[in-house]
């Protein structure tokens, strides 16, 4: 598996619209394409955020690039403060926790 890291601040305040822009226009997109494993997008304090895009072979983030388009420079590209940071590369240590606890399934002795 791949990733590609991108760092960057955003005007404040934040668009609130922008996480729906996420959802309803980019992931689609994205989600078309068989190598795409998953993105999320951190939002920090100040503006900073941090969007990661998971994908499996290096080649397929230029195929997921070809389907969202132009989306990042419509729709991040102005929103941001300066230059974003893009670091891509293989990933070489992961952990996802078989069954992520929950409020629901974690109980609480006291």
């Amino acid at each position: 598996m791949h990733a590609s890291i991108i760092d960057m601040t955003l005007r404040l305040p934040v668009d609130a619209a922008l996480l729906d822009e996420l959802r309803t226009d980019f992931l689609p997109r994205a989600a078309q394409h068989p190598g795409f494993r998953g993105f999320q997008y951190v939002l920090a304090e100040q503006g900073r955020a941090v969007g990661i895009l998971w994908y499996e072979q290096p080649t397929d983030l230029d195929a997921i690039t070809q389907l969202v388009g132009t989306w990042f420079q419509d729709h991040i590209t102005p929103r941001l403060v300066g230059p974003e940071t893009v670091v891509r590369g293989r990933v070489v240590v992961n952990m996802t926790p078989p069954h992520p606890a929950t409020a629901e399934t974690v109980k609480f002795s006291g």
